[in-house]
């Protein structure tokens, strides 16, 4: 009899069964739908204000928007660099976005601020600046394409180290104890990178994102690998990788 009685009472007027929740009218699913964006854009504000706070964030903010030649945005994310503990790293790229803009003694105001606390970099820039004179086009040009190449570099790399297997690439495959104690014999003995599984010889750029294995952007310090000064690359050795060996 209960079950007979439920079932009269979950059938609305219009002749719909509703067994566990009754119709929502117009206003209810708009409330619902409001509650939801505004969820959203509170998770999304709170990502946001996230990224401002952490200067890596703020730099890969700023380098993006530049290789889109969108300089305002960059400009944007330049101020809140400048509000985290890398504050003269804010100064250095604000200079850089300036000096895009084609407002090059507002960059030299940049410079000087950065210099103030201890950024070396800018004081190189200012003395670059104050002898080469502002960027040609040419120069901008190939700036944007430097952070361009470096974002495709960022996200290739990423993917690699989300779906590649740090043993082999193919992800059917599952490495025996064989292989390894052979891949680790190869590498220790190998006459190429004598152990540290970099190759010696080095590339002014990269060829393959899948071969890279190590880059050297400090033209100030020698490099561990090759003695060299300059940026540059290096790949993977391949004389003892382990993907030879499976």
């Amino acid at each position: 009899m209960l079950a007979v009685l439920f079932l009269i009472v979950s059938i609305s007027a219009e002749g719909q069964f509703y067994p566990y929740c009754p119709p929502l009218n117009q206003q209810q699913i708009q409330s619902a739908r409001e509650y939801g964006a505004d969820m959203f854009n509170k998770i999304k504000a709170d990502l946001i204000r996230k990224q401002m706070e952490n200067p890596t964030s703020c730099m890969q903010w700023i380098g993006s928007y530049i290789a889109d030649n969108n300089l305002t945005e960059a400009e944007k994310w330049c101020s809140y660099l400048k509000a985290t503990k890398e504050k003269a790293s804010g100064y250095f790229f604000h200079r850089l976005v300036l000096e895009l803009q084609g407002y090059p003694f507002s960059a030299k105001d940049q410079y000087k601020e950065g210099m103030q606390l201890g950024h070396m970099p800018c004081a190189e820039y200012l003395n670059r600046l104050n002898t080469e004179g502002e960027l040609t086009e040419q120069q901008k040009y190939n700036i944007r394409m430097y952070f361009k190449n470096l974002r495709t570099m960022s996200y290739n790399m990423a993917n690699q180290i989300v779906n590649d297997n740090p043993i082999r690439s193919s992800k059917s495959y599952k490495p025996r104890s064989h292989d390894i104690d052979v891949w680790k014999d190869k590498r220790k003995n190998c006459t190429n990178c004598r152990g540290t599984g970099i190759d010696p010889k080095y590339m002014s750029m990269a060829l393959a994102v899948a071969h890279l294995g190590y880059f050297h952007q400090d033209g100030t310090i020698k490099c561990k690998y090759c003695g060299e000064y300059g940026k540059h690359w290096h790949q993977i050795c391949f004389d003892c990788t382990i993907k030879k060996y499976h």
